[in-house]
């Protein structure tokens, strides 16, 4: 499913409107009957707020309907996002829009564009206009950065910190996290870890999942390691390949994408958190596979994190520390490893927050997930 199918947002040809060529003037020409004009109140707009559009009238008919439809302007085809209808009872009225941040989801479907463009259609009985087309509401995507996490970023991908096909996170990764959050706060408080690197980590996995990754995930999840008998996979665990296609226990699993080589590791290395005793990949599989198990696993993974770098990052902000411990998450023990090669050669080297600067410029958002159901 698409992008702007998942947000119920309609592609529309706006009668040639994607033309960046058409006129204002001509688009509404012949229909002043009624409109003076129509303006945005304010371009201080970020995602998550509200956009006004003040109106004025040359005349009016009272207890009479104008229905005003937001508009996001694009050079191929224009999309229409929402809908207000007012009663019209004076020559200046005024509508609100909510600029909702799943609107952001819209980058990707047209990943060249560096921001979001915003117009109104007004039709009021037998006029229309199409307001504030030539000179549209713009919006940019709203990094938050923070001191030692800050890529060079050209909105909005920097191709040296931030991966240009995992950033920003869909709408639909944000409703995963706060579907789960209940079971990232409790497990966050019992291991004591932060549940931004917890939700962060998981997020930037989920995220991935796009394309071809996402038939090879559900490929790997439902059908591949689902139905493998547990000798196999000892036999592949033994043989110990490198290469996913031969051995099993390399391979993500879960909403997390968390190897069951990984989750092994963790069950032989924390067996006094586990309810069950004994169990053998098929186990491991399952528990992977369950919301319960992903932020389970995820959360002792960022709880070894916290154990290896504590000492070493403890001075930094809360936000910058979240990050080195998503990167952990990501790259696993290379991580720290280079760190402390680094350190050894410069006792004054400081880690980088690698990878897991996108839960730090996205931060604001996980939380509200984390805080709220959506």
């Amino acid at each position: 499913m698409s992008t702007v199918k998942a947000l119920g947002i309609p592609k529309i040809k706006a009668l040639g409107l994607g033309n960046s060529n058409t006129d204002e003037k001509s688009i509404n020409s012949g229909n002043e009957k009624y409109f003076v004009g129509a303006n945005w109140a304010s371009r201080n707009i970020k995602f998550g707020q509200f956009a006004t559009l003040n109106i004025s009238l040359h005349s009016f008919q009272k207890n009479t309907k104008m229905t005003v439809f937001l508009y996001e302007k694009n050079k191929v085809e224009d999309r229409l996002l929402d809908s207000k209808t007012l009663q019209v009872n004076s020559n200046r009225l005024s509508v609100k829009f909510l600029i909702k941040e799943d609107f952001m989801d819209l980058f990707y479907e047209w990943g060249e564009d560096k921001e979001l463009e915003f117009y109104c259609k007004i039709n009021y009985l037998n006029s229309k206009i199409y307001a504030e087309y030539k000179n549209p509401l713009i919006l940019k995507f709203d990094l938050k950065t923070i001191d030692g996490c800050k890529p060079e970023i050209n909105f909005p991908y920097s191709k040296d910190d931030v991966s240009e096909d995992n950033f920003p996170y869909t709408s639909n990764v944000f409703k995963t996290i706060s579907e789960i959050s209940d079971l990232i706060k409790f497990y966050s408080q019992l291991y004591k870890v932060p549940e931004i690197a917890v939700a962060g980590a998981i997020a930037d996995e989920y995220n991935s999942r796009k394309g071809w990754r996402k038939s090879v995930d559900w490929f790997q999840d439902d059908v591949l390691i689902n139905w493998m008998p547990n000798f196999a996979i000892e036999f592949d665990a033994f043989i110990n390949s490198n290469k996913k296609l031969l051995n099993s226990t390399k391979h993500d699993l879960g909403i997390g994408n968390i190897k069951l080589e990984t989750a092994k590791e963790l069950y032989n290395q924390y067996p006094q958190t586990f309810k069950k005793k004994n169990w053998d990949y098929t186990d491991l599989v399952d528990y992977i596979r369950s919301n319960d198990g992903t932020v389970h696993l995820a959360t002792l993974v960022i709880k070894k994190a916290k154990t290896l770098f504590d000492s070493y990052i403890k001075q930094f902000k809360q936000e910058k520390q979240e990050a080195i411990l998503v990167t952990y998450y990501k790259q696993g023990d290379s991580y720290y490893k280079k760190f402390i090669e680094k350190l050894k050669k410069n006792p004054n080297h400081q880690i980088g927050s690698g990878e897991g600067c996108r839960v730090c410029m996205q931060r604001d958002r996980i939380k509200k997930a984390l805080d709220k159901k959506i």
